[in-house]
């Protein structure tokens, strides 16, 4: 039986939540992150589709129980491995079940339980972080609405990022996707290296001389073929002398 407090009006306890509570930045070192799963009866198969949001309810209230951590809910739940993604594989199923009343409980199990989040997430599992380039009057407008709800800008964020997302509220990408792509980033250096050998090596400007890559005076140059005169040492001539009168 799901017993966790405040689960019918999580909003509640999210604007009583304490400022130790919003800010994790004074935890000390964290203790090494463990992956365990969470023992959970079977998933009935062969269940149509609009049986399958209420045996995502049956799972999701046994997680409910077991835990009290909103990211092991999530990881169990809604996570890539959790339950969800096995009852609703495809996209069409997915939006399917997010349209749902089962799913809109699940996201209040899922919000209740952060209420009561103690910042130590790197406990359960290793911390990642999005770098995300944002106008500058967007950013005022987080802060603004972090500091109207009492929260931290990260968990503004976070639970921005847990919504479901409308398609018709999401941009054409035009031309090739900028930045970096999600998952592990490859050796950047060895890609820049591979690119080097394949450019032809540049011939030097002008012939190579003990000046460096420049042509010295007298030598053939790129604008003519003809090398230039030297100058001769008797080429300059005393002016004619004054008429001397004593």
């Amino acid at each position: 039986m799901v017993s966790h407090e405040n689960f019918s009006n999580p909003t509640q306890t999210i604007n009583n939540t304490s400022n130790e509570n919003r800010f994790a930045g004074n935890e000390s070192t964290p203790a090494p992150a463990t992956n365990s799963r969470l023992t959970l009866p079977p998933m009935n198969d062969g269940l149509s589709l609009q049986e399958r949001p209420a045996e995502a309810m049956r799972l999701a209230q046994e997680v409910f129980t077991q835990t009290s951590n909103w990211i092991e809910f999530f990881r169990e739940t809604l996570g890539v491995e959790g339950f969800v993604r096995k009852l609703f594989p495809t996209v069409d199923e997915m939006r399917y079940f997010e349209e749902s009343h089962e799913h809109g409980q699940i996201q209040e199990m899922l919000t209740a339980l952060r209420s009561q989040d103690t910042g130590k997430g790197d406990t359960l599992e290793p911390q990642r972080m999005i770098t995300v380039r944002l106008p500058k009057s967007l950013h005022e407008f987080l802060r603004v609405q972090a500091e109207e709800l009492e929260l931290s800008i990260n968990k503004l964020c976070i639970s921005k990022l847990l919504q479901t997302i409308d398609e018709k509220m999401v941009p054409e990408e035009r031309g090739g996707r900028r930045g970096r792509r999600p998952g592990p980033q490859g050796p950047r250096k060895k890609k820049e290296e591979e690119v080097a050998t394949q450019q032809p090596a540049q011939q030097p400007y002008g012939s190579q001389t003990p000046y460096g890559n420049h042509a010295p005076y007298g030598s053939q140059t790129p604008y003519s073929s003809q090398p230039l005169r030297s100058p001769q040492p008797n080429s300059y001539q005393q002016p004619p002398q004054r008429p001397h009168f004593g």
